[in-house]
């Protein structure tokens, strides 16, 4: 939960700018969201809802070696306890 004004303000911005990022993402062929372990097997591929999109991605997208599909991952805990951006 979070208080009433700036702090839930700031996070509705925050999650616009990703839905963007991921629109942007599905319109060049990325936007897809790797499965961990045996699932990413076992489910059949699709793109990914935006609200299954990740609050924290990535700046970047990557080449997923196994099935050569554009995807973004999330950031890491120890590049937020940097300090640095999650989206430019």
């Amino acid at each position: 939960m979070l208080p009433a004004g700036r702090p839930a303000r700031d996070l509705a911005k925050h999650l616009e700018t990703v839905r963007d990022l991921h629109a942007a993402d599905l319109r060049v062929g990325a936007g897809w969201v790797e499965l961990p372990w045996a699932l990413g097997r076992q489910v059949p591929p699709r793109r990914p809802r935006v609200d299954l999109a990740w609050v924290l991605p990535r700046h970047r997208t990557y080449l997923h070696r196994e099935t050569c599909q554009r995807a973004r991952h999330h950031l890491h805990e120890s590049v937020l306890q940097a300090g640095e951006e999650a989206v430019p």
